[in-house]
């Protein structure tokens, strides 16, 4: 069966030589067999085809004949790639990463997987209402990747540094004391920890390897996500000359300046609600602007005592994969005890002239509250363990 190379290496016909050598790169560390072991014939199928298309693609002459006649015009002009099983696709992926010592699995077991870059970690701020609701955050981060000039050598006439043996770290002796001397591992200063050393530096990297190149990501914010929850985009973060790319991980962080009142424990939110002495006394009206946009309004008619909890169903916030459920809103009163100054006949009658907020009895209470009853002592460690 006749294979397109160019989708082999998923590039395009009009791919400049630097494209081709990045698409083989990228393509050969994913399918290499060490870094496979769980599906290490198709790995070997797919890693062959990847070196083949390089092996035809990267030479000009072998391409001009594989574009006008395709694979068997390379295989009657004995040009082509690998010969069914002979040749090894070894050879090619050594040659182009430098040899046995810039190979990145040399000397390496044939179960260990090639070491990815760096993870990328931000930090993104949302809303209480960004998590009742859900939304889309557009994000654009500085991602280091392989420079356009040198993909990653950081130079030309790449070899192992003499300084360290391609280790990037070197063993300093220091003398302590009589008779003790503490060994220090830091990283060589011939390659700044980069194993290798360039004749001449890339004039666009100068021999890091990586350059800034801003990317835009769409982080979906779903709904019931909680704080501190991760957002993972695989393999594309950070690239490093031989490592597989990195990712990159979005960090949830609650942030608003709106809704100070409350506080969001699993998929509970707790209000904190102050209200006067004689309102505590005589009952009144409780009215709360709730994260999604609705005005909760109920009255209590009966006593309130300070430090308790009225548990409203369902006006919690969403939890998370189950469309339309919601913890429960608990709302935590907080007697306010006012500076009063009463004298001696005033003390007598206290019961009379307690203040309290005048309760206009005409209005229309939020239809469909759930409302259990006014529980006492109640905290957030209960409603941390669910006791409620």
């Amino acid at each position: 069966m006749s294979r397109n190379y160019y989708e082999v290496l998923e590039i395009n016909k009009n791919a400049t030589e630097d494209e081709i050598k990045k698409a083989y790169r990228k393509g050969a560390l994913k399918w290499h067999p060490d870094k496979n072991p769980n599906n290490k014939e198709e790995a070997e199928i797919k890693f062959k085809e990847i070196g083949e298309a390089y092996n035809v693609l990267s030479n000009a002459e072998k391409k001009q004949i594989y574009d006008t006649q395709g694979e068997e015009g390379l295989k009657a002009s004995n040009n082509g790639g690998f010969q069914g099983h002979q040749g090894n696709p070894n050879d090619i992926f050594n040659m182009f990463f430098g040899g046995q010592m810039n190979n990145p699995f040399a000397g390496f077991q044939q179960k260990q997987a090639i070491k990815k870059a760096e993870q990328k970690v931000v930090f993104i701020p949302v809303s209480y209402k960004d998590l009742y609701n859900g939304c889309k955050k557009k994000v654009t981060i500085p991602i280091r990747v392989l420079c356009i000039g040198c993909q990653g050598l950081g130079g030309k006439d790449v070899s192992i540094c003499k300084g360290c043996n391609g280790a990037g770290t070197i063993f300093i002796r220091k003398m302590m004391g009589p008779n003790m001397i503490q060994q220090i591992q830091t990283i060589c200063s011939s390659c700044n920890g980069r194993k290798k050393t360039v004749s001449q530096a890339c004039n666009i990297c100068n021999t890091v390897g990586t350059i800034n190149d801003d990317k835009e990501f769409i982080v979906k914010i779903e709904k019931g996500i909680d704080n501190d929850d991760k957002i993972m985009f695989e393999n594309m973060g950070n690239e490093n000359y031989e490592e597989e790319r990195g990712d990159v991980i979005f960090v949830i962080g609650l942030k608003d300046t709106k809704y100070t009142n409350f506080i969001k424990v699993k998929n509970n939110l707790v209000y904190n609600y102050n209200i006067k002495v004689g309102d505590s006394i005589s009952g009144t009206t409780i009215n709360i602007e709730h994260i999604s946009g609705e005005n909760i309004v109920y009255k209590e008619d009966g006593f309130i005592p300070d430090k308790s909890c009225r548990v409203i169903k369902n006006k919690g916030m969403p939890i998370k994969g189950y469309n339309d459920n919601y913890g429960d809103l608990f709302v935590f009163y907080n007697i306010i005890y006012d500076d009063i100054k009463l004298n001696h006949n005033q003390k007598e009658i206290i019961k009379r002239i307690l203040p309290y907020t005048v309760i206009n009895n005409e209005f229309e209470e939020t239809k469909g509250l759930h409302m259990e009853s006014i529980k006492n002592n109640f905290s957030l460690e209960h409603i941390i363990r669910g006791n409620y």
